[in-house]
């Protein structure tokens, strides 16, 4: 009997409620396509553009009505991916971290899990480690341009995934005498043309919507090809 591979996915920077408008149509087809055995969501799953330190789009949601919107999307999420884990992103710690800043214990606070009214197979942490040893983070901390990763991968001697750099989606190795390791960017899922993102208008980098995989702990990139419409083109690698 052949045995089946071990497939794990990676999603990172929805950014709901501005996400690109085909996400979960995308994310349904990859589900569809592929046997998943762990879902991470790598961070920045939420916004929260009105609670950023940052001057807020005066034509833009208020903070609770963002809330509204973002938790409809989150919903589903849940509903596609009943379990998953998640990596605590610098956007969606913006109202904890508000609440830090004005000296609110975190006994008065909710859980993420609470606050974004997930099921409980949902899990939020700093980071994790794969089945296969790989380290997955956010990635908001990284720094050193297109060799980021390599610099976490050789402080811990293990392979990483993370998110966070809109820009970026590429696997780079490193070896040696020990180890083949690997350095996982995997891009996100925006819409670059909705307010939130307007920071970067004159960026002739605009963002790289790409997911992740790894199957049997060989990693791989899937990229949400758009048409001349800026749509999906319903096509899944």
């Amino acid at each position: 009997m052949k045995k089946r591979d071990y497939i794990e996915l990676f999603i990172s920077d929805l950014h709901f409620p501005f996400a690109h408008k085909d996400w979960y149509e995308f994310l349904k087809a990859v589900n569809k396509k592929y046997r998943l055995n762990d879902i991470y969501i790598m961070g920045d799953e939420a916004d929260f553009h009105n609670l950023g330190q940052w001057v807020k789009n005066p034509d833009g949601f208020g903070a609770v009505e963002e809330y509204s919107k973002l938790i409809k999307e989150m919903k589903k999420l849940y509903k596609l991916f009943p379990s998953a884990k998640v990596c605590i992103g610098n956007h969606t710690a913006r109202p904890f971290r508000k609440a830090f800043d004005v000296g609110i214990p975190s006994l008065f606070l909710k859980s993420y899990k609470e606050f974004l009214q997930a099921p409980d197979a949902w899990e939020w942490g700093t980071e994790f480690i794969t089945k296969f040893d790989a380290l997955v983070m956010h990635g908001d901390g990284l720094s050193g341009g297109s060799g980021r990763g390599l610099k976490v991968l050789m402080s811990r001697m293990r392979s990483i995934i993370y998110g966070h750099w809109h820009t970026e989606a590429a696997i780079r190795y490193f070896a040696n005498q020990d180890a083949l390791l690997y350095a996982m960017a995997v891009g996100c899922l925006v819409d670059h043309k909705k307010y939130a993102f307007l920071y970067q208008k004159t960026n002739p980098v605009k963002p790289i919507l790409t997911i992740g995989l790894t199957v049997n702990g060989v990693p791989r990139l899937i990229p949400m090809r758009l048409n001349k419409n800026g749509r999906w083109d319903r096509g899944v690698e």
